[in-house]
């Protein structure tokens, strides 16, 4: 069964803050995730997905930074990319 994709503004704006090579890191840490959603792909040690909440997860993109996302169902949602503490903002904020 497909999965929706979905960026929330939050993780467009995160983003753009990033360097290219950090940028291109978080899009390959996307696909990774996306190819895992679709159970092609088998997680990494690297990719270190982690379940925050019920159905938030955080995964590894190198070792400061992290992408925040929400699998629901058949809806994958991109919510952050940012450090340990802006996790921890965030998860506050729920």
């Amino acid at each position: 069964m497909p999965v929706q994709v979905d960026f929330l503004r939050s993780f467009d704006r995160s983003q753009s803050a990033l360097s290219l090579e950090k940028h291109e890191k978080v899009k390959e840490t996307v696909i990774k995730i996306i190819r895992l959603a679709h159970r092609d792909y088998q997680a990494s040690h690297g990719l270190r997905v982690k379940k925050l909440t019920p159905s938030i997860f955080e995964a590894r993109v190198d070792i400061h930074l992290r992408l925040v996302f929400e699998l629901k169902h058949d809806r994958l949602i991109f919510i952050l990319i940012g450090n340990h503490d802006d996790i921890k903002r965030y998860l506050r904020s729920l």
